[in-house]
């Protein structure tokens, strides 16, 4: 019974000091709110920084839950110094604190330097310097460090590190002590780089650094000297990493390139590395002062060697996850070559086969651009030229520097031809391990410093075609800050729309291109910002305006602009378009618009000026034409007496034409409007960017751009021609009365019939389609399945019937609102189109689950491929839309004939196959 007593006792006793444990309070730690990379407080408002690191670590080491106080240098200070904080994050030991604190072991370190402006030419010593006020932080380590060399200094004091940053870069101060500067705002880290140069800097010392209680707290203090005694070396070493730079157990970085990849990375006959990534990158190290070893290995070796830490960085065409983006190196070109032949026009690539070699990076544009073509995938290029050689495909898309080289050293030059129509741009990332926060910024510091010019020459050193050019060339360099670099290197493509019939301003030519005056601007926008632009052409200026405002492009040209205009804005103006009209000769002799009193004038929907002619002539009988081919037809018919348009578009039109009768003048008393981009809101930080490339266009490059497109507007020969197309016009109208008085008759009912048609389709289409998102509704799938069971029947094949749901999506209507939910519909119903063939059927079942029908899919790998591909598309969408809510997609796969020949039982079974895989509460796929 005793015994008993006594383990009863041991329990109660455990229980107790276990609760005590569990309730433990946090200990309370100051850190500076402004001293980054040491300790901040980050864009959430949550403390950072590698002392925050460190004592995250000491924390999980004791056991011992820990609570940041994110204040000034003076009042983390005296938050310890009056007993309101337990501990001091890190602090030096000077002598106005030894009376107040109690040290623990030594946690760390910073060093101090003494930063001077570029004006300054004195030499690096601190003697120099006296006659200038040393800007410093209130309650910092910098006054004791200088009173070791002498009490002469005056200091100019400032309550932060901010504000003294900002003094430094207005000039306020030229001279000033402090830690390391490493700036989160990269463009604030490149202007201190160029304003306070390395050169010019002076380390002070290295400064211990201990963590600092309250007098007479030698319990806590001998429990953090305990915890930091224990903590590993490694976990020590990873924190230093992330937040102060590459190891320093090395001394150099070590880079892997791929090998045989000349003339961007290769070695040499005397083992050594040589290419154009080499030389940025020892151009890299002589800015940084860190010296580069490189390894070459595959792609592949190189990701796995990155991750496992036995390289530094590594360079890939795909960011990716568990890996940190620290620079946009390159932007490689790949384009399409030809075997034996040169391309007339795209229309011949129709049911062709074309190779590419290894990853697709760029499939999405490779799509819209050969959507007829059959794209097939080869490992290497020696398999790709073999298949060209047999003929099983007409060419292939390779990067364009690399492909040119290997062509013309194995000797196969002679057999390609590139086609200059076919050409996508795909990224080159620097590549760091996952929060290595201290070499991400070595790397982009280093970059920074280096200018175009600068990359540019390396660049022309070893690809010698200009047209391959990524970086700008000499005399071309747009003075762009540091921000603009970093905001152009996130836009991956822009899409310009503009009008088919509009020369000379904007016209498709007979092989389908996109040119004109508004091309060759465009042109120089790609050049001079190296983004890829895709023309998109529109039949007339309300669609191309609706697409516009519809986000479906991202900028038009020859806009006038207005202030009204929501979410559009307006680049500087780059071209003159003075008003015009054109008349029958018996109506020339116009003056002003006063003149065109109650006559029919015709002029363009959707200019500025339309509306405000037809607000502020009310005597004028306006007609509304969609283009200026068709105005001007209306006055060649004498449906118009007068229209007008751009005197640019109208001389050219009537040229080409050959309306010789009619007569083209100025108009007087109305404005010349001058033409602008007009850009989407999306891409607003671009208009500066434009604005700054239409600036550089000279008056040399705009007349060579005029006399290109611009003809001689020169009509006087039309009373040449006058006399006989009077001659010729009394002997048609006869032989036309018959017909004219025919086609009235029949064109209202022609007009009705057509309006019904019309009407029909869309019922039709409505009745068989969703409203959202377009696809195919429950009633055309039943049709299409019962189909496709009678005809796989005859053929004796197979086909899969796939049900998609989408796990917990009443959670993004609740959350963000049925706006939102439809937003994200939309957008994987588009993923799941990009996924299956034509020939296949994609369907909106219910409100969030979706089915696709897989005709003849006699491959059970293939539609696994095909459901992984929908998996990892519909998971882009839900990251890039709700990364913040826990969506699956779940995806149950039915085969016809083996789980039913029945389309009802077929549709079942996928439907509690998709069911069955929700239950894993991830994104999966299952069949039976």
């Amino acid at each position: 019974m005793k015994n008993q007593l006594r383990i009863c006792f041991i329990l109660l006793c455990s229980l107790c000091a276990f609760n005590v444990h569990t309730t433990e309070k946090p200990i309370s730690i100051a850190i500076s709110d402004d001293a980054y990379p040491y300790f901040f407080v980050d864009e959430q408002g949550e403390a950072a920084g590698y002392f925050v690191d460190l004592w995250k670590a000491w924390s999980n080491q004791v056991n011992r839950p820990v609570h940041f106080v994110a204040t000034s240098l003076k009042g983390a200070i005296n938050g310890v110094k009056y007993g309101d904080i337990d501990v001091h994050a890190g602090l030096a030991k000077i002598n106005k604190h030894q009376h107040l604190f109690q040290y623990s072991l030594q946690i760390g370190s910073l060093d101090t330097f003494l930063y001077k402006h570029e004006k300054i030419n004195t030499e690096s010593d601190l003697e120099k310097v006296k006659p200038y006020s040393v800007g410093i932080v209130n309650g910092s380590l910098i006054p004791p460090v200088f009173n070791k060399y002498s009490t002469n200094y005056s200091y100019k004091r400032f309550p932060n590190y901010s504000k003294l940053i900002n003094a430094a870069l207005n000039g306020s101060v030229l001279v000033f002590a402090a830690n390391r500067i490493d700036l989160q705002d990269v463009s604030k880290q490149e202007e201190f780089n160029r304003l306070f140069p390395s050169d010019k800097r002076l380390k002070l010392e290295s400064v211990p650094i201990y963590a600092a209680v309250r007098k007479g707290k030698t319990d806590l203090l001998m429990q953090i000297n305990e915890g930091f005694k224990l903590l590993n070396s490694e976990v020590k070493q990873d924190i230093h990493n992330k937040w102060l730079g590459e190891n320093n157990h090395r001394a150099q970085i070590t880079v892997a390139l791929p090998a045989n990849y000349n003339p961007l990375s290769t070695i040499g006959d005397d083992n050594l590395p040589y290419g154009m990534y080499v030389d940025m990158w020892r151009e890299w190290s002589n800015k940084v002062k860190s010296p580069v070893k490189f390894e070459f290995m595959d792609t592949a070796e190189a990701m796995s060697a990155l991750k496992s830490g036995i390289i530094d960085v590594a360079l890939h065409d795909i960011s990716q996850d568990e890996l940190t983006v620290a620079w946009r190196l390159y932007e490689m070109k790949h384009r399409l070559f030809m075997f034996q032949k040169k391309l007339p026009s795209l229309d011949n690539l129709k049911n062709t086969r074309i190779g590419v070699i290894g990853e697709i990076k760029y499939s999405e544009a490779l799509k819209r651009k050969l959507p007829n073509s059959k794209i097939v995938k080869y490992q290497n290029i020696d398999a790709a030229l073999k298949a060209a050689e047999q003929k099983k495909i007409v060419g292939f898309i390779a990067p364009t520097a690399w492909a040119q080289n290997y062509l013309l050293k194995n000797k196969h030059w002679a057999n390609f031809v590139q086609e200059p129509s076919v050409e996508f741009v795909s990224p080159v990332y620097v590549l760091v391990q996952k929060n290595n926060v201290g070499l991400t910024n070595k790397i982009s510091r280093g970059f920074n410093l280096l200018s175009y010019k600068k990359l540019a020459s390396i660049e022309k050193k070893w690809i010698l075609n200009p047209d391959d050019h990524f970086y700008i060339s000499d005399g071309e360099v747009l003075n762009i800050s540091l921000k603009q670099k970093q905001y152009l290197a996130t836009i991956n493509s822009l899409k310009f729309g503009y009008l088919k019939k509009w020369a000379p301003m904007e016209f498709i030519d007979e092989e389908g291109q996109f040119q004109g005056i508004n091309a060759d601007i465009v042109s120089l926008i790609n050049k001079q910002l190296n983004i890829p632009i895709e023309a998109v052409a529109y039949d007339d200026w309300v669609s191309l305006y609706k697409a516009l405002q519809a986000k479906e492009i991202d900028f038009v040209g020859s806009m006038a602009s207005r202030k009204d205009e929501s979410g559009l804005h307006f680049t500087k103006d780059y071209w003159p378009s003075p008003w015009a009209i054109t008349t029958k000769s018996e109506h020339s002799g116009l003056l002003n618009l006063d003149q065109l009193q109650n006559s029919k004038v015709a002029i363009v929907e959707g200019y500025a000026l339309s509306s405000r002619l037809i607000q502020n002539r009310p005597d004028l009988k306006f007609t509304i034409v969609a283009d200026s081919e068709k105005g001007v037809q209306l006055v060649e018919e004498d449906k118009a007496d007068y229209f007008i348009d751009k005197l640019i578009s109208l001389s050219s039109l009537i040229n080409d034409k050959e309306y010789y009768d009619l007569k083209v003048s100025l108009i007087p008393g109305l404005e010349v409007q001058r033409s602008h981009f007009g850009v989407s809101d999306d891409f607003e930080p671009l208009v500066p960017l434009i604005d700054l490339v239409i600036a550089q266009m000279d008056q040399s490059t705009k007349n060579a751009i005029y006399k290109r497109w611009v003809p001689d507007a020169n009509v006087s020969h039309a009373y040449v021609y006058r006399r006989w197309v009077i001659i010729l016009s009394i002997i048609t109208v006869i032989l036309s009365l018959t017909f004219l008085m025919y086609w009235l008759a029949n064109k209202r009912i022609q007009l009705e019939v057509n309006r019904r048609e019309k009407v029909e389709k869309k019922i039709h289409f409505l009745n068989n389609h969703d409203n959202l998102t377009g696809l195919v509704n429950r009633r055309l799938l039943d049709d299409r399945l019962t189909n496709a069971v009678l005809s796989n029947s005859r053929e004796q094949t197979r086909f899969a019937v796939m049900f998609i749901g989408i796990g917990n999506f009443r959670m993004v209507n609740e959350a963000l609102g049925y706006s939102a939910g439809d937003s994200l519909l939309v957008g994987i119903a588009n993923a799941l189109s990009g996924t299956i063939r034509r020939s296949d059927t994609l369907a909106r079942f219910s409100s969030d689950e979706f089915v696709i029908i897989l005709n003849r899919a006699q491959e059970f790998e293939a539609v696994c491929q095909v459901a992984e591909n929908i998996l990892a598309a519909s998971g882009r969408v839900i990251e890039a839309q709700v990364p913040d809510i826990p969506l699956t997609v779940n995806i149950g796969i039915a085969f016809y004939p083996n789980d039913s020949d029945n389309p009802i039982e077929l549709l079942k079974q996928a439907d509690r196959l998709m069911t069955l895989a929700k239950e894993s509460n991830e994104s999966s796929y299952m069949t039976s």
